[in-house]
């Protein structure tokens, strides 16, 4: 189960399980480790991103996988203009089907997508 670190009007920015340390977790929002794998969301509806997501997750854990980057957008393009996908991904990861899977997550760096884009660290797979 993730535990929520850090959030901005109750959504969970940051997140990991019980024994990934602080330093960690700092470490994944500046991009270390490197992402093994992009998955880009970008243009997707909700309910297709969210499928879309469990079965690339899942994909990249079963051959090792262990640090992705999950580009999901700022909303920009959204007929809303909210940033309907990078709003729901934290719950996702956090207490959705691919949670058991997830170790951390973070905003991503800049130079990896910045605000459009979410690091997430991996469980080893069984």
């Amino acid at each position: 189960m993730l535990l929520a670190l850090c959030g901005r009007g109750g959504r969970a920015l940051r997140a990991a399980a019980a024994g990934v340390s602080d330093t960690q977790l700092l470490a994944l929002g500046r991009g270390d480790p490197e992402p093994e794998e992009r998955i880009d969301l970008h243009g997707t509806r909700r309910d297709q991103a969210e499928r879309l997501l469990a079965k690339r997750i899942e994909s990249a854990r079963a051959q090792g996988k262990r640090s992705l980057v999950v580009i999901h957008g700022r909303g920009q393009n959204s007929a809303a203009g909210e940033a309907v996908l990078r709003d729901a991904l934290p719950d996702w990861l956090a207490r959705g089907a691919v949670s058991k899977s997830v170790l951390a997550f973070a905003p991503a760096p800049d130079r990896l997508g910045g605000r459009g884009a979410t690091m997430v660290l991996l469980r080893r797979a069984r």
